[in-house]
C-alpha cells in the first residue's frame, strides 16, 4: 500500500463521481509490517502476542478522527492491501490471517460507532503460489471478503510484472489505485445517496 499513490490514481476518481466535498480520503501505511500491528487481539496460531501490537492501527484512527473532525460521515470505506509479512512468516502467522481480519473490523466498528462499514481487500500477488503459507494468507483474504458484509476483493496478480516480485509494479500500484476506486464507488452506492437526490 505504501506504493500507491492515493492522491493520483484513487481520490480523484471517487471524486468524480461524489464530488470533492463528499469525500474525504485517509491513507496510512508502513511497509513490512504483520497484521499484528493493526489487529489489537492479535495472537499467532501458538499464543504468542507482541507488546507493540495495534500501534499502526491506532496511528491510522488519530488521523482519521482529525479528518472527520466536525464532519456528518455517511458512509465509511476501509481499503485494506496487506499480508506479505504475515505470509512469508508462515507457521503461527499464516493460519490467524482471517481472524485477525475479523478482529480488525470489530476495532473499526468501535472506534467509528457503526456497523456499515464497507471494506475492500487487495488479495496479495501469485508471488509465493508454490508456498502453502502464502497460499494460506490468500485463501483467507478471499474468504473474508466472500462472506462478510459490504467486503468486497481485489486481484493483484496481473500486477507484480513479469518477474513475479512479491510486491507491486509502479503501473501495478496505478492500476490497483483505479480498482481500488471502482470497487469504492460500488460499495458507497449501494450505501449513500447525494444530498441532491
Amino acid at each position: 500500500m505504501v506504493g500507491l499513490d492515493a492522491d493520483k490514481y484513487f481520490t480523484p476518481i471517487v471524486e468524480k463521481v461524489f464530488g470533492p466535498r463528499n469525500v474525504i480520503v485517509v491513507k496510512y501505511a508502513y511497509a513490512g509490517m504483520p497484521i499484528c500491528f493493526w489487529d489489537k487481539s492479535w495472537m499467532s496460531l501458538y499464543g504468542e502476542v507482541f507488546p507493540n501490537q495495534g500501534v499502526l492501527y491506532d496511528i491510522l484512527m488519530d488521523r482519521v478522527f482529525q479528518a472527520i473532525d466536525g464532519i456528518e460521515i455517511s458512509t465509511v470505506s476501509f481499503v485494506w492491501m496487506q499480508g506479505e509479512t504475515d505470509a512469508l512468516l508462515g507457521d503461527g502467522f499464516a493460519q490467524v490471517y482471517e481472524i485477525s481480519l475479523i478482529h480488525l473490523m470489530s476495532q473499526l466498528k468501535t472506534n467509528l460507532g457503526r456497523n456499515d462499514i464497507g471494506v475492500i481487500i487487495g488479495r496479495i500477488s501469485d508471488y509465493g503460489k508454490s508456498d502453502p503459507y502464502w497460499e494460506i494468507v490468500r485463501y483467507e483474504q478471499v474468504h473474508f471478503a466472500e462472506h462478510y458484509p459490504n467486503t468486497l476483493w481485489v486481484n493483484t496478480d496481473d500486477l507484480n510484472g513479469r518477474t513475479n516480485d512479491p510486491h507491486l509494479t509502479d503501473r501495478g500500484y496505478r492500476r490497483l489505485g483505479k480498482r481500488f476506486a471502482k470497487r469504492a464507488i460500488r460499495l458507497i452506492r449501494s450505501q449513500w445517496r447525494s444530498p441532491n437526490n
